[in-house]
């Protein structure tokens, strides 16, 4: 059987894992779509085609070709 001590100690390591994902999630739930981080343009030599554009979870668009 556990101990009194041990089920504290064990309760403490699951109450702080808890209160910490929770703080995480706050954090990364964030209302506001982040700063540009990169946008760029490369040209080839031959035809540029899209095959896929995807909404991002931020409003934003990805485009694949």
């Amino acid at each position: 059987m556990m101990k009194n001590e041990e089920r504290f100690g064990n309760a403490l390591i699951f109450a702080f894992i808890l209160v910490t994902l929770v703080f995480a999630s706050l954090g990364c739930a964030s209302a506001t779509p982040p700063d540009e981080a990169w946008n760029e343009t490369y040209e080839g030599g031959g035809e540029d085609a899209a095959w896929e554009v995807q909404q991002t979870s931020d409003g934003g668009s990805c485009v694949f070709g």
